[in-house]
């Protein structure tokens, strides 16, 4: 509900996305953020926009604004929690 002195704004879109259920909601997340994953399997994770993820296997995690990962390559999988603008090297 908006006040009545509220701008609301639409926009047209090719696709249509339900968010009903939670893997939905991060499946769509992904899509609309069209987020840098090179070689990396990402499940179960919200990802804040423009952060860049290479090389990592992410489960259940968190990845803040403009952050960026440099997995190991091994493809184990791993659970992170990282804030805005933070750097992360797995070694």
């Amino acid at each position: 509900m908006t006040e009545s002195s509220s701008k609301v704004c639409t926009q047209n879109s090719d696709n249509l996305h339900y968010t009903s259920t939670i893997e939905a909601t991060l499946e769509t997340k992904m899509i609309l953020l069209d987020v840098d994953k090179a070689n990396s399997k990402i499940e179960e994770t919200i990802l804040e926009a423009d952060c860049e993820i290479q090389d990592a296997v992410l489960c259940r995690s968190l990845v803040g604004i403009q952050a960026k990962i440099q997995g190991r390559g091994d493809g184990q999988t791993i659970q992170l929690n990282v804030g805005d603008n933070s750097d992360i090297l797995l070694s």
